[in-house]
């Protein structure tokens, strides 16, 4: 029954696999993908100390008005997260941004961070320029490519993401 509602009645049921069964998974997962998600409260405990340490390069005496996190695509995803589990601690508005350009209101009170996993999207290298144009206190959270160039010629903080 609840397969032909989802439209799998015509299926073959070999196509189905015990993804409990660690064989199997390993088989189906050369990636090992499940090795990565499972290895994701780690990456966030790292995140959160790296941050830790970029937050005090990045600050300054003025706390900022407003924190906006410009990512693209997936790269996005790294913002919408930070914005809906810690939502309720910030004490200034944090905004995820997936437009192509920067929001309008960003300036010198704002802490600007541009995301792009490959560094080499051409919107997040734009972003990280209107950032720097406009006063933003910007660091960049890449694995390489042109922002992370950028990020080490201009002496902004830079969160280096591993490749993988």
């Amino acid at each position: 029954m609840e397969r032909e509602l989802w439209g799998l009645a015509e299926l073959n049921e070999s196509l189905f696999c015990d993804l409990d069964d660690p064989r199997v998974l390993n088989q189906h997962d050369a990636e090992r993908l499940w090795c990565r998600v499972g290895a994701f409260p780690t990456q966030c405990r790292e995140g959160y100390r790296l941050a830790g340490r970029i937050g005090r390069r990045a600050g300054s005496s003025c706390p900022p008005r407003t924190v906006v996190i410009f990512g693209l695509g997936g790269s996005a995803a790294a913002g919408d997260l930070l914005v809906r589990t810690l939502e309720e601690g910030f004490t200034v508005p944090v905004f995820a941004w997936r437009g192509y350009r920067l929001p309008k209101w960003v300036n010198q009170d704002t802490i600007c961070l541009v995301v792009s996993y490959s560094g080499n999207t051409q919107e997040a290298v734009d972003a990280f320029h209107e950032s720097r144009c406009r006063g933003a206190r910007t660091i960049v959270v890449s694995s390489g490519g042109d922002l992370t160039r950028l990020a080490l010629a201009h002496h902004c903080p830079l969160i280096l993401n591993p490749r993988g």
